[in-house]
């Protein structure tokens, strides 16, 4: 829904998180917004890995709490997480054509049942907030790349940003006392929910075979 994610990202630019685009295609082919000279958090971490510090966790903090707390509009696309879930595991079942895997349909089962949606309040969520969306600017962060965003779980939001960012429990402990509106229960169930669903999402694009998502789905189990 291209005309969602514009209107998601230019309501964001208005926060300051990031640069409003300032011409669109009428195509919707390409759009452009002011270019940022600088680098991405993916940079920073691998220079300095103690770069994620208390002061930097309080900044995404606050910018995690500015997006989810925008009014949000009935035209916004919705997450269901349950429906991706089953969105993901017809497409494998047509890539078999016969039955998957014995083993595979009895993690499913462990793991639909494990992994259960608890209630939440709906909010904006950017969904991919990985370390190469962020735009490190001097004193400024910019998160970019709003083509996932869509209203959700704000867990699923921390759980991405800790999870590829591979924060470790202090640093997680820091975002949390920062960001008070998850807990760690909520925490760890959002980061087991988009784990699930990205090993899903990578063996539907063939990017892990059978073998690897077995294992991942079943290391998700045993925590």
């Amino acid at each position: 829904n291209r005309q969602a994610e514009w209107d998601m990202h230019q309501s964001i630019s208005q926060l300051g998180i990031c640069p409003a685009f300032s011409y669109r295609d009428p195509s919707d082919i390409y759009w452009i917004r002011p270019f940022l000279k600088t680098h991405t958090l993916q940079i920073g971490i691998e220079k300095n890995n103690s770069f994620i510090d208390d002061a930097f966790l309080s900044k995404t903090a606050g910018i995690f709490n500015s997006i989810h707390n925008i009014p949000t509009c009935k035209d916004w696309p919705v997450i269901h997480y349950l429906d991706l879930i089953d969105h993901y595991w017809q497409q494998i079942n047509q890539q078999h054509q016969v039955k998957p895997p014995e083993i595979l349909l009895d993690l499913r089962n462990e793991l639909d049942n494990k992994l259960q949606e608890q209630n939440y309040t709906p909010c904006l969520c950017h969904m991919d907030p990985n370390p190469s969306n962020w735009i490190l600017d001097k004193e400024s962060i910019h998160l970019i790349d709003w083509e996932y965003a869509a209203i959700g779980n704000k867990a699923w939001d921390l759980a991405v940003f800790c999870d590829t960012c591979k924060l470790n429990p202090a640093q997680i402990e820091s975002l949390l006392q920062h960001y008070t509106k998850v807990s760690p229960q909520q925490l760890k169930l959002a980061s087991q929910q988009m784990r699930y669903l990205s090993a899903l999402w990578f063996y539907v694009q063939n990017h892990l075979s059978i073998k690897e998502l077995i294992n991942e789905l079943s290391s998700i189990t045993q925590e």
